[in-house]
């Protein structure tokens, strides 16, 4: 049985690879400091899936998440689990058309134990900027981080 679904995930991913696009999945291990009482980023995980963004809607996901009780801009994403190297979680980021979104809910069909495809919820946190900053980064609050040849770093918003 297990090979029929191991079947049903590769016909999944094949339909997400043409129909969709590459999705990146981003999980970030977070550490408190208690000297600088800071949360800081220790290491991150990126894996590169197939899937296809929907608008959401209350009867798309999950009748207890309502639109209201979550702010800005969601969508769905479902997501193939071919390459996968761990599952998304809630908290995980996700990248796609220079945007990062934040995932509040998942869920994933798993018959029999075998992963055939994850169904995410997202929220949009901002604008990913990769081009025009060469010695720091633009975070999506559009705060940018820069450090200067000394090793100083320094906070800027960007205009």
């Amino acid at each position: 049985m297990a090979d029929f679904y191991t079947g049903l995930s590769n016909t999944a991913n094949a339909l997400l690879k043409d129909k969709g696009q590459s999705i990146t999945v981003r999980r970030e291990i977070e550490s408190y400091d208690p000297v600088t009482a800071e949360t800081v980023t220790t290491s991150s995980n990126e894996q590169l899936l197939n899937g296809a963004v929907f608008s959401k809607s209350e009867t798309e996901y999950d009748h207890s998440l309502n639109e209201e009780k979550i702010l800005g801009n969601t969508k769905t994403l479902l997501l193939s689990t071919v390459g996968s190297t761990f599952e998304p979680e809630i908290n995980d980021k996700i990248i796609y058309g220079n945007k990062e979104w934040l995932t509040f809910g998942v869920s994933k069909l798993s018959p029999a134990g075998t992963n055939v495809i994850f169904k995410l919820g997202i929220m949009l946190l901002g604008d990913v900027v990769t081009t025009g900053i060469t010695n720091g980064y633009l975070q999506p609050d559009g705060i940018s981080f820069y450090i200067n040849s000394v090793g100083d770093f320094y906070l800027s918003p960007t205009i």
